[in-house]
């Protein structure tokens, strides 16, 4: 039986109410707490398609704390800017989920979540669209509406506050975050980002798209290899890494996916480890005797050629809107891989990306992929028709 039952018409309006005391009241809480100093976040971490919302809220301090405990490697590059650690709530070492703060944010939560997930969506669709856009713009109309309580809080100068989806681009992040702060104070927290903004607008007003796709790989292959062409110079003085132009690859869709195949196709079938992984077991024991340290640590690493194969077939699975042909020259690399893989006693990853691509692609008729724990084999691989 189809699921019929939509939203109170008051849905929204409780939501707000309900979510505006639990915020005043995590607020009331911190303002007479030791964690109440160099507040510089206070954030709504919500997912709009199931409808949970999680109160986060961090100090310099205590990010500090994090860095030192997990990420003592991270560079400034990957600690700051919008997509950064610094403001990535799920790393915030103050959450509180608002489901847990009252019964009635409870219920609401649960009655939001049980019509989205049971909505009949070919009778509702635009009523279902509408609820999470309405949602959204709830969640910004509680952060407006408590602005004032901040004034309690020991704040940094660039603190701000914000609602932020999961799973979602820079852009859609700092749209949000300009939906609850002024230009200035985004700009000036992110200055990055207004660059990189006329660094594109450069790319897409004076190239097509398929140039853009060339342009934009370029960049990435010139990450990778560690090679500081002008465009990556460019792009460290804007605080941009490889993980930013990946984002612009996806983000150029089909118009990425040949490109992104052709450089599969040909790093795909290149040694994706170096020697110690390919021999066989018997020979590598015995060189493994005559080997320094040193060797050993040179012979066990992978290839560039092995993560470059990787990270296209990656952005090729995210995309994910491909034609048969396109999906025909997967299978065919995937055999050509396997055949050539099978006498070793492990694979890499090169294997379990494409056989995963495949079923993300077609799921009737590629099954999801057995993968070996300890070899990485590809377990059921007569399923996907190979031998």
């Amino acid at each position: 039986m189809l699921y019929k039952r939509l939203l109170k018409r008051n849905h929204f309006q409780q939501l707000e109410k309900e979510l505006k005391v639990a915020c005043l009241e995590v607020i009331e809480k911190l303002r007479t707490s030791d964690d109440n100093d160099d507040i510089y976040a206070f954030a709504l971490d919500v997912d709009e398609d199931y409808g949970t919302i999680v109160i986060a809220v961090n100090s310099e301090s205590l990010l500090s704390a994090r860095i030192q405990e997990v990420y003592p490697t991270y560079t400034e590059e990957r600690i700051n800017g919008v997509s950064g650690l610094k403001y990535n709530t799920g790393d915030f070492s103050l959450t509180y989920p608002a489901d847990n703060m009252s019964e009635n944010l409870k219920v609401l939560s649960n009655t939001y979540y049980d019509v989205l997930v049971n909505a009949d969506y070919s009778r509702y669709e635009k009523q279902i669209f509408q609820y999470k856009c309405k949602f959204l713009e709830t969640m910004v109309s509680v952060l407006d509406g408590i602005s004032g309580a901040f004034s309690k809080l020991n704040t940094t100068d660039d603190f701000i506050y914000y609602v932020i989806q999961h799973d979602v681009s820079e852009e859609d992040i700092l749209s949000l975050m300009r939906r609850t702060n002024s230009c200035n104070r985004i700009n000036s927290i992110f200055p990055e980002f207004e660059g990189f903004d006329s660094f594109k607008l450069d790319i897409t007003s004076s190239m097509s798209k398929h140039e853009q796709v060339k342009y934009w790989i370029q960049c990435y292959l010139d990450f990778m290899m560690e090679h500081e062409s002008q465009s990556v110079r460019r792009l460290h003085k804007l605080k941009k890494n490889r993980f930013d132009v990946k984002n612009e690859i996806i983000d150029l869709g089909e118009y990425s996916i040949d490109e992104l195949l052709i450089l599969a196709e040909r790093y795909g079938r290149e040694l994706e480890h170096t020697f110690e992984w390919l021999i066989p077991m018997k020979e590598r024991l015995k060189l493994l005797r005559t080997w320094t340290d040193e060797e050993k640590k040179i012979y066990t690493s992978r290839t560039i050629e092995g993560e470059l194969a990787v990270d296209f077939l990656m952005m090729i699975k995210e995309i994910g809107r491909v034609d048969a042909a396109t999906t025909q020259r997967l299978y065919n690399l995937l055999n050509d891989v396997f055949q050539k893989n099978r006498e070793f006693r492990r694979n890499g990853l090169v294997i379990p990306v494409i056989a995963r691509t495949l079923h993300t692609i077609d799921p009737t008729k590629y099954p999801e992929p057995v993968i070996g724990s300890s070899d990485n084999k590809l377990v059921n691989y007569k399923e996907f028709g190979l031998s």
